[in-house]
């Protein structure tokens, strides 16, 4: 299921588990793009928690972990970035990005 959350929602869902989150831009057509792919994802891997964050609404969260650009992906492990990609991504492409990361 993928759940839209704010800046204090996603510090203390992440605190704990592996968590993939979108940070986007509301007029943003790559955005769009990557939601639709998200979407699909969510269907096959129902178990990889997605977290959608709209950066116009949280700068400050924004500033704090350093987002230039949208949209970017982040990939949290217990509460740490372990992973970040600024773009859009293929279905093939997040699972890469996930693969190392769905079974440890």
């Amino acid at each position: 299921m993928i759940r839209e959350v704010n800046a204090k929602e996603l510090k203390e869902i992440t605190k704990e588990g592996l968590h993939l989150v979108d940070i986007y831009g509301s007029n943003c057509s790559p955005c769009k793009y990557l939601a639709e792919v998200l979407e699909s994802f969510d269907i096959d891997y129902p178990f990889v928690s997605i977290l959608k964050l709209n950066a116009d609404e949280n700068p400050e969260l924004r500033r704090e972990l350093q987002i230039f650009g949208v949209p970017t992906i982040l990939l949290y492990k217990n509460g740490e970035i372990i992973e970040r990609q600024v773009s859009s991504m293929s279905f093939e492409e997040l699972e890469e990005f996930l693969a190392p990361h769905l079974y440890d």
